[in-house]
């Protein structure tokens, strides 16, 4: 698949006689929106935005004849850490303050840091970078969500927060160093507009290449955060003027392991896949598992049954819910949300308590106990 070959509609920065345009690549078609910019587009509103895009003016362009820009302009870049389970788990690895690291994930404040200003974002098949004085480094495949002006959602990438490990891992007060470098930040290839997709369960891979041999391949899903990522903008945008957006990485799941480092050479693919709005039910498995979990949400009685029909299905599913098959969350059962038997003793503080709540409903171990699938069965729809 070329980098703009996407199925929703999606903004762009080509370089085009020796300037870089906003562009928007919709049903196989690239629309030149020049003299439009980034930053102009996104000092409006959501409901403007996307009022302009629906019937765009402009010239159309042949793939061949552009080549992709990273799509940021001026907006900042910002990024979110300790996100998932795996990542708090990986921090503490690193590091010998494990206190901090496991107080940001359950504490209602999210942990959010400066990460490149947009000029230094590097695009689709361009080269990122690694610190001199660093022993270990790793990409991190992450969601990227652009937000506009406002503090609303526009769109969504794939991001590569690059990291050195060692150095964060020495201290954590050093961890802009950590994050902050030439060539460390990575957005692309393109911002699929927020209306086009369902990113609430989307997947999340990243495979890393060496000498033409894989070394590490990772997947995770969106559904497996602790936070809401129009939440973690809201939070970004509360107190901080962002006059044409910004770009905010949600965090990440998939962390190579302590043997891998990254070196010269490495090739690094990520790809988030998304539930397309426009999809029918046949055939897409991501809407599929949203409308189980909305039947999950008014059947108590925990009686239907989830059929699929092929073998990658079954194995997502079971992903997903850890005790697939059986009653969720019984007698001392290992609960992976907060890495605790469950039921737990609540503890008394508000805040701990409603951190607790909310991991617990992002990977169903607590409000939808009673309603987690039971069984595999015989076809009812395929899923892909």
């Amino acid at each position: 698949m070329r980098p703009l070959d996407l199925p929703t509609a999606a903004l762009g920065r080509v370089r085009i006689d020796g300037a870089t345009h906003l562009a928007l690549w919709r049903e196989g078609t690239l629309v030149d929106l020049h003299p439009l910019t980034l930053d102009t587009l996104l000092k409006l509103a959501l409901s403007e935005i996307r009022t302009l895009l629906d019937a765009p003016e402009g010239r159309r362009l042949r793939l061949g004849e552009v080549e992709l820009a990273a799509p940021a302009e001026s907006q900042e870049v910002w990024a979110a850490g300790v996100t998932y389970l795996r990542s708090r788990e990986a921090r503490l690895e690193e590091t010998a303050q494990k206190d901090i690291y496991e107080h940001v994930y359950e504490s209602d404040r999210p942990e959010l840091f400066f990460k490149a200003a947009g000029w230094r974002v590097v695009g689709h098949g361009e080269e990122i970078g690694t610190r001199e004085d660093s022993t270990w480094d790793v990409p991190e495949p992450e969601l990227a969500v652009l937000s506009n002006a406002h503090g609303e959602v526009v769109a969504f990438a794939c991001g590569n927060d690059m990291s050195s490990r060692s150095i964060e891992g020495e201290n954590p007060l050093f961890l802009p160093q950590a994050k902050i470098y030439d060539r460390s930040c990575a957005i692309g290839p393109a911002a699929v507009l927020v209306w086009e997709v369902d990113i609430s369960h989307a997947d999340v891979r990243m495979a890393i290449e060496r000498d033409g041999r894989t070394v590490f391949e990772g997947a995770a899903s969106v559904a497996d955060m602790t936070r809401e990522p129009a939440d973690l903008v809201r939070v970004l945008a509360s107190s901080y003027t962002l006059p044409v957006g910004a770009w905010l990485l949600t965090g990440t799941s998939i962390v190579p392991p302590e043997s891998y480092t990254a070196e010269p050479g490495d090739l690094v693919r990520i790809a988030i896949d998304a539930h397309s709005v426009g999809n029918q039910l046949a055939g897409n498995e991501t809407y599929a598992v949203n409308l189980i979990e909305a039947l999950a949400e008014v059947d108590q009685s925990n009686q239907y049954t989830l059929y699929v029909t092929r073998q990658s299905a079954i194995d997502r599913f079971a992903n997903r819910w850890p005790n697939f098959g059986t009653p969720a969350c019984a007698g001392s059962r290992w609960c992976p949300a907060i890495a605790r038997p469950w039921p737990c003793a609540w503890p008394r503080k508000s805040v701990a308590r409603k951190s607790w709540a909310n991991a617990c409903r992002r990977t169903k171990c607590n409000s939808f106990a009673r309603s987690r699938p039971k069984a595999i069965g015989s076809p009812l729809w395929a899923t892909g």
